[in-house]
């Protein structure tokens, strides 16, 4: 600090190099931190066994709503018959005073003709997603 002469106690307080003093009064556009790392880590998760431990929600034990979704009539893209695979449950939680489980019978079908996979829904459902009958 100027004008202390010799460098009293108040004055040993608030003294900082003039470097500090600099970059106190500097804006903060650029956001600097100092030296950069050379080896920076590369953002987000990693791959494989380095991502972690997945979690997914556990099949509800009780259901209030069985809602069977309509097999469609036949193939959207080109028209045909569909055969059935195979029947995947789907289940989805609303909360209102009192957590209400539904489950949703979905059925997945092939086209017969172009083999394009098809999956109906129903009004009530809010995803399309059926992971091996996880919770949504």
């Amino acid at each position: 600090m100027r004008g202390c002469g010799k460098r009293s106690s108040a004055c040993k307080k608030n003294w900082r190099p003039r470097s500090a003093q600099r970059a106190a009064r500097r804006q903060a556009a650029p956001f600097s931190r100092g030296q950069r790392k050379s080896h920076p880590k590369s953002p987000g998760r990693k791959p494989g066994a380095s991502y972690g431990t997945h979690h997914r929600r556990p099949v509800p034990e009780l259901v209030d709503e069985e809602i069977v979704v309509p097999v469609p009539a036949q193939c959207p893209g080109c028209a045909d018959p569909l055969t059935l695979e195979r029947i995947e449950p789907q289940y989805q939680e609303e909360i209102v005073r009192r957590t209400w489980v539904r489950r949703f019978d979905i059925p997945i079908c092939r086209c017969t003709q172009c083999g394009k996979r098809v999956q109906w829904r129903h009004p009530l459902q809010t995803s399309d997603a059926i992971e091996q009958r996880r919770c949504r």
